[in-house]
Order: structure tokens, then sequence, then C-alpha cells
């Protein structure tokens, strides 16, 4: 009987310390969030926020391509909205708002993260970044759409032209 009550007392507890163990994790990509702000802001290299997995080269060049002249830069996210992939990976819907000296933008992503040694990284700062390659590929997806429409209508066209009058 007492190990029955040892056994229901365990179950109600495990809930809570798993909860706070998500929560705990939650502060944890909080703070990372806030320490790449800083960081920005600050106008040093954010590579020590990447995984050690990632080679030298690779750290570089992300951290180059997110480093700009920031004057502001703010992240507005809720930390309900993360996406556990896993207990070691995390994925967080975030809107990025920058300001330079000379330029005012913001865009929309997602930041990734992964977890090494209890410890959170950013997978890349691709949410940094504007997606060109995107924006081209859907723009050349575009014109090609457009040129098959002109093609066709004047196939068409040429088609009604030639063809006989109905009586």
């Amino acid at each position: 009987m007492r190990s029955l009550y040892l056994f229901i007392l365990l179950l109600c507890i495990n809930p809570l310390v798993l909860g706070y163990s998500a929560q705990e994790q939650k502060d944890k990509i909080d703070a990372r969030l806030e320490q790449l702000r800083q960081t920005l802001l600050a106008r040093q290299s954010p590579g020590f926020l990447l995984p050690p997995t990632i080679s030298e080269q690779a750290r570089g060049e992300q951290s180059r391509d997110a480093m700009r002249p920031y004057v502001a830069l703010r992240f507005e996210y809720s930390l309900k909205d993360i996406r556990w992939r896993g207990n070691d990976t995390a994925d967080l819907p975030l809107r990025v708002e920058w300001k330079t000296a000379k330029v005012d933008g913001s865009l929309s992503g997602t930041a990734h993260f992964v977890r090494i040694d209890d410890e959170w990284y950013f997978r890349s700062f691709d949410f940094l970044l504007f997606p060109w390659r995107e924006v081209v590929l859907a723009s050349l997806v575009a014109v090609a759409f457009a040129a098959v429409i002109l093609v066709l209508f004047f196939r068409l066209r040429r088609h009604k032209a030639t063809s006989p009058a109905s009586a």
C-alpha cells in the first residue's frame, strides 16, 4: 500500500518537474536571444552563439552576414510559440525589427535552436537576413508563368485569325 502512495506521489510531482524544466529551457532560449541582441548592438561577432560543431569558416560567414551597424534591434516573439523538435532542438517564430543609420526594416522568420551540453545555440542567423534567394526564385517563376500566358494568348489569337469564320 505504501508503494502505491509513493507511485501516485511521483505521478503528481513529475508533471511539475517537467513543466519547470520546459520553462527553464524557454528562459534559456529567451536569454540567448537577448544575448544576441546585445552582442549585435555592441557590434561584436555573434559567432560564439553558434554551435561549436560548426567550422570556423562557416561561423565567420554567418557572423559577417548577421552583423550590421545596428542603432536599434528588437525581437518580437512569444515563448508560447516555441515548437519543440525533440529534446535538443526548437524553433521560435519571431519578427525582427532593426534600425541602422541609413535603413529601417523588419523581417518575419524562424530562429532555429539546438541544445548541446545543456547550452542553447542558434543553428544559423538566417532569420536576420533578407531571403534574397526565395525572392529571386519567386520572381523567376512569375516571369516564366507570365511568358507562358503570353505565348498561349498570341497562339490562340493567331489561331482565331487564321480559322474560317463560322456561318
